[in-house]
């Protein structure tokens, strides 16, 4: 069966990458042809010169390590990830829409009410498979809002064009809740894409490890600054006595406590 995977695979963040190429994975170890979807919003292009273009001078280092971060995110994307063509808007995935027996949506915060609302500069559907013809079957694969409420008005503009789904999973309980409310009774709870693959499914993509008698942890935390995150920290450090490896807040350099 050929399925394209529709998520946030462009996003500068591991967990991102990592789900779809954990989806694409698990899918074509059980015999489908798979291909990510490369629906990149145009909104979201990231080129050098973006890093400079802030009304705060001060948050330009930052974006240059994001910008860092995402070269090298990019070289995984390309080596490990089965891309289709570009789609820079949901206009161009309706006009010339990918062709897949089966459309999956997810995993990641696809549904985010601030992406539905202004991910192209302006109220889109893609995430929610609003393009193809009728006979695709349509999925959504632990799917998450990233939020407990929903806005009322989204509610009412998404509920049809989810109600032409052939079954939908979420990763939260709340997703759930949220998806019942649209009229969808039909919810599963399913987990991370990446907790469907083995050990071994990861380890052929590491070089050789170098061995090591150190007592280490590593930490890598999606907002930083966070006080119970630095209180974990210090009991690793100073009551385990582990050296601490830390990939930043912009995973650039690996920094040691």
């Amino acid at each position: 069966m050929k399925i394209g995977i529709i998520t946030f695979h462009w996003a500068t963040n591991y967990g991102a990458v990592l789900q779809a190429y954990a989806l694409q994975t698990y899918l074509a170890q059980h015999g489908h042809d798979v291909k990510v979807i490369n629906y990149i919003p145009y909104t979201f292009d990231k080129k050098l010169v973006n890093c400079f273009i802030t009304k705060k001078p001060w948050r330009i280092p930052g974006n240059l390590l994001e910008y860092l971060k995402e070269l090298r995110l990019n070289k995984f994307r390309t080596k490990h990830l089965n891309l289709s063509s570009r789609y820079q808007s949901l206009e161009a995935l309706q006009k010339n829409p990918p062709a897949y027996d089966v459309y999956i949506c997810g995993s990641d915060q696809i549904w985010n009410p601030s992406f539905t609302t202004s991910g192209e500069g302006k109220p889109t559907l893609s995430y929610f498979l609003d393009f193809g013809p009728n006979n695709v079957k349509r999925i959504a694969y632990a799917a998450s809002f990233g939020c407990t409420q929903y806005p009322e008005e989204l509610v009412k503009i998404i509920a049809p064009v989810l109600s032409k789904f052939d079954a939908v999973s979420v990763r939260e309980k709340s997703g759930s809740q949220i998806v019942h409310k649209m009229g969808i009774d039909n919810v599963w709870l399913l987990p991370d894409p990446t907790l469907l693959l083995q050990a071994k499914d990861y380890d052929c993509m590491l070089p050789a490890l170098r061995k090591t008698k150190s007592n280490y942890s590593f930490f890598y935390a999606l907002h930083t600054g966070q006080k119970t995150i630095k209180e974990i920290k210090n009991y690793f450090s100073k009551r385990l006595r582990r050296r601490i490896i830390d990939a930043g807040s912009h995973g650039i350099g690996i920094v040691e406590w």
